[in-house]
């Protein structure tokens, strides 16, 4: 079973919105799933189905803040 490899863009959300809590506020994101992303930065991550984590992972990646 072969992991996700998370590469999330931090510095783009900290220039056009200041912090990453604006940046959540803004977007109607969860705070602690962007958080829990970015600690999980480079490293294979096991996602559940239909979890917030994925659900943001996803909203992310249409928004254009994950690094392919």
């Amino acid at each position: 079973m072969q992991g996700l490899i998370v590469k999330i863009d931090a510095r783009k959300m900290i220039l056009e919105f200041g912090n990453i809590s604006n940046f959540a506020r803004q977007n109607n994101l969860p705070k602690f799933a962007i958080f829990d992303l970015l600690k999980k930065k480079d490293k294979p991550v096991y996602f559940f189905h239909n979890s917030q984590i994925k659900q943001t992972y996803d909203k992310l990646r249409q928004m254009g803040y994950v690094i392919e």
